[in-house]
């Protein structure tokens, strides 16, 4: 997977994914192979059994958003970005996806400034490409002028 080998590593992962269901490592794994593939609904339904395996893992919610909003389901993608944020509220990447989500598909820029921000506030490094994002969006914003319509 490392190398971008995808279609080599479908059988080995599906193999482990088949002598251990109890795992969710094969699950989240080929998931994350289908979306490289661009085979999104193999990808939901290998992260789905990943949730339905581990409901506690944050990381499987997130990867699960990121299948939906791939698939244009930007509710449902919503939904699960929450919820890896319920199970665990330190998984920085989520705060991302939802900047991206809320600033590019759902069109909510005060959103999309809040999760941009809070991402960069928990990472340990700035990204200079999110600050740009937050620079954008800033200068994008209506300013509250005060008067009223």
């Amino acid at each position: 997977m490392r190398g971008g080998h995808y279609a080599q590593a479908e059988p080995l992962l599906r193999t482990l994914q088949q002598q251990h269901p109890e795992l969710i490592g094969p699950y989240l794994n080929l998931g994350i192979v289908y979306m490289h593939m661009d085979r999104g609904g193999d990808a939901e339904k290998m992260l789905r059994g990943a949730v339905e395996r581990k409901p506690d893992n944050a990381r499987a919610y997130e990867l699960l958003g990121v299948a939906y909003r791939e698939q244009g389901r930007f509710e449902d993608a919503r939904a699960a970005y929450e919820q890896a944020l319920k199970t665990d509220p330190g998984l920085i990447e989520v705060y991302l996806n939802l900047g991206i989500l809320y600033d590019l598909y759902l069109q909510d820029a005060t959103r999309a400034l809040e999760y941009y921000e809070r991402y960069q506030t928990l990472a340990n490094k700035r990204d200079e490409t999110v600050d740009l994002w937050i620079t954008d969006l800033k200068q994008r914003m209506p300013v509250a002028t005060g008067a009223r319509p």
